[in-house]
């Protein structure tokens, strides 16, 4: 059994955008897609700044990461949530990292 992987997407807003529509936005992508998806065992959205967010996202694996990654690229949900937010050329790019856990504790 593989242990679980982490991604640390960082969001930066699109000119416009408000703290407000991004959280109805991430609460959309959470119920419609997200809680639809076993593999994904935690999400956390956390903010940096007025413009610039994190969000926080555990696979059972890194391969359901991928698979993941290729079905946001059609689902209508996720292309609204991930339209509220800015990319430069570089980052869209650029490979996600993704952080393998290596151990966990209870709060």
């Amino acid at each position: 059994m593989s242990n679980p992987v982490t991604i640390l997407a960082p969001i930066k807003l699109a000119q416009g955008v408000t703290e407000a529509d991004l959280l109805a936005a991430s609460n959309t992508f959470q119920k419609e897609f997200v809680d639809q998806e076993a593999c994904i065992l935690r999400r956390e959205l956390v903010k940096k700044s007025d413009t610039e967010y994190l969000d926080i996202v555990q696979f059972t694996d890194e391969k359901s990461v991928y698979d993941i990654m290729e079905k946001e690229q059609s689902h209508p949900v996720c292309q609204a949530f991930f339209a509220l937010m800015s990319f430069t050329e570089e980052e869209l790019a650029t490979p996600m990292p993704i952080y393998q856990s290596l151990s966990s504790h209870p709060a």
